[in-house]
């Protein structure tokens, strides 16, 4: 069980810390939203690739509003939105004042590995798998867009109506205990939304993390400072340098850090020597289980 309001909470400050100055951010967090049952990291990851793709349509800058209300659906409202059902949901809104998308567009936005941006910049998770988040979650997504207007995203997800006080959800919200103090992380993924995600709970319990999109980069721009890294996070199926290449190479310059390996492809780790190793999605207070595991380690 999860306090919907402590997610918004997480994903506004990261969009006011990262998001250029040209875009206006606004949140409405009523209280009294009822909990949601889920994989925080997965929702967070949803929330926070919806909230890039708002940055993207407006290169000029704009409104990007993030909201949240309860919603009870009748059979009747029901029917009138794709594989929904009737009950209660909370609804997560992000919305734009963007390029909006076009029609032709918006029959297709939902189908796996389809994209409607044209340059070179990332499309985060995609919807399609924003989508599979939502609805592995027994919930759906709703869009409503309008050229030169913007476009409005809503996310259902099934709401517990009540919430006893130091139950269940009380304690998940709570920081993991164990926490940083002041160590460096560098987070390589080129997944927009996976860096910003990791990088929001290890900044949340005591570490200061930095990142990059891939390998090389990496070892371009942090080649002064190597080493005083105490631990890499690095996805492995990356464009470019890979993972495991590019952890061989930074280990020759550092051979004490740690690194943590993390995959969706994979279920098994690589034979990598001194590398751990987490399957995605996972959950935060698991990525920060093992960040303290593999420092402890470095400091025997």
């Amino acid at each position: 069980l999860l306090q919907a309001k402590h997610l918004l909470q997480e994903v506004f400050q990261i969009m006011q810390e990262t998001f250029p100055k040209s875009i206006r951010i606004e949140s409405e967090i009523p209280s009294g939203l009822w909990t949601v049952k889920g994989n925080p990291t997965q929702l967070h990851q949803m929330l926070i690739n919806l909230c890039i793709n708002a940055r993207d349509a407006m290169p000029h800058g704009g409104t990007l509003r993030l909201t949240a209300q309860n919603r009870m659906l009748s059979e009747t409202e029901a029917h009138a939105f794709r594989d929904a059902t009737p009950g209660p949901f909370v609804v997560f809104e992000v919305s734009d004042t963007g390029v909006g998308i076009p029609a032709f567009v918006l029959e297709h936005i939902w189908q796996p590995f389809y994209a409607s941006k044209t340059d070179a910049k990332g499309t985060g998770l995609g919807l399609s798998t924003v989508r599979g988040i939502a609805v592995g979650h027994n919930g759906f997504v709703h869009v409503r867009s309008e050229m030169g207007r913007g476009s409005c995203f809503q996310v259902f997800l099934p709401g517990a109506e009540t919430l006893e006080t130091g139950g269940p959800a009380s304690r998940s919200a709570q920081p993991f205990e164990a926490r940083g103090t002041g160590e460096l992380v560098l987070v390589v993924d080129d997944e927009e939304g996976i860096r910003e995600s990791v990088s929001a709970v290890l900044r949340q319990n005591g570490y200061r993390p930095f990142t990059c999109p891939d390998g090389m980069e990496a070892l371009a721009q942090y080649a002064g400072r190597i080493q005083d890294i105490s631990l890499v996070i690095s996805d492995l199926d990356m464009p470019g340098l890979g993972g495991v290449a590019f952890s061989k190479a930074f280990l020759r310059l550092s051979p004490t850090t740690k690194v943590l390996f993390i995959s969706g492809a994979i279920e098994q780790p690589p034979s990598t020597v001194g590398a751990a190793f987490l399957a995605k999605p996972f959950k935060g207070e698991t990525l920060l289980r093992k960040v303290q595991e593999l420092l402890e380690t470095k400091k025997e």
